[in-house]
């Protein structure tokens, strides 16, 4: 696994150097930026995103399932140096979708249920870039 991954950032450190991040929070930002991103957003990667705001008015669950596979499809083709992903996914009495990653021993978690800012699924409209 590529746990040395380096993913630069659009933005430069104190030094003026560019930033980036580096280990385990470059894959959380790969996998958040893969979450968030719609479908034909990337020209040269037209099928890459799941999208997840696709999904806000559809968050029942019948739905979960198919958004696993489709979150692990996208995982599996976009970032296949972490393979034999595990996918859960819950939603909570809120509404609130909760989604845990696990990469080797590494458990990746999207939960806005632990925030003091919740952000809801209908909230994911306003997000631009992560």
């Amino acid at each position: 696994m590529a746990l040395n991954q380096i993913e630069y950032l659009l933005s430069v450190d104190e030094f003026n150097n560019p930033a980036y991040l580096k280990g385990k929070s470059s894959v959380a930002l790969l996998l958040s930026r893969l979450i968030v991103l719609e479908p034909g957003s990337d020209p040269l990667h037209p099928t890459m995103g799941l999208g997840i705001k696709n999904y806000r008015f559809n968050s029942n669950s019948d739905n979960i399932n198919e958004l696993k596979s489709d979150l692990k499809k996208q995982i599996e083709t976009f970032l296949p140096q972490y393979t034999g992903v595990e996918i859960s996914m819950n939603i909570s009495k809120n509404k609130i979708l909760n989604v845990s990653i696990l990469i080797g021993d590494t458990e990746y978690r999207y939960s806005t249920e632990i925030t003091t800012d919740s952000l809801k699924a209908v909230d994911l409209n306003d997000i631009k870039n992560l």
